[in-house]
């Protein structure tokens, strides 16, 4: 933690008062509007001072961090790549595995009836339990891999999916609006947004 921050006092003194007032202040007319903006001015006055000084203590050792991130990057691409490829083929294949076992265990249980050809429950146990079964956990000296059953999202037609479970691309949206495109549904609203020059 940086300790050197007695400097900062007075502007953290400065920036408090401005808040409180900020706070109290009321905007009912044109007096009180150019108050705002003079409030609003000094304020980034002080926040640009302090973007100024974080950026000259920031800024060799942004640049350093990004040298040695560019200079490890190819490494971690490589080693991230075979990780996935790696967790890509252990995933397939215990799938796989336990289609496999649920499948011969459904055809067995499918089997359980009275009759000729057909299974009893304890000979059918017997044969679910013969069943050559995947580890849910492999071991070895120099690591471990537990298999847990995840759900994941597969989706078969689009079509028939409720419009409720899509997102709005708001930004995308807003676009096609100001350039004209007419959408059905959406419109745009024009807002006042204050912008300080100081």
């Amino acid at each position: 933690m940086i300790k050197n921050t007695k400097s900062l006092v007075p502007l953290q003194r400065k920036v408090s008062v401005i808040a409180e007032q900020v706070e109290a202040l009321k905007i009912v007319d044109a007096t009180s509007m150019k108050r705002g903006v003079v409030m609003l001015s000094t304020i980034n006055v002080y926040g640009d001072s302090v973007v100024a000084q974080k950026k000259k203590l920031t800024s060799t050792i942004n640049e350093s961090l990004k040298n040695i991130r560019e200079m490890f990057r190819p490494l971690e691409q490589s080693y991230e790549g075979a990780v996935e490829m790696l967790r890509t083929k252990m995933q397939v294949y215990q799938t796989q595995e336990v289609a496999r076992v649920r499948e011969e265990e459904a055809k067995i249980a499918a089997r359980v009836k009275e009759g000729r050809g057909n299974l009893t429950i304890d000979t059918a146990v017997k044969k679910m339990e013969a069943i050559a079964t995947p580890e849910k956990e492999v071991a070895t000296d120099q690591g471990l891999v537990q298999f847990r059953e995840t759900k994941i999202l597969k989706v078969l037609d689009i079509n028939l999916i409720p419009k409720e479970y899509f997102n709005l691309d708001e930004g995308r949206l807003l676009k096609a609006l100001k350039s004209g495109i007419e959408v059905a549904g959406a419109t745009t609203e024009t807002i006042q947004v204050p912008v300080n020059y100081r």
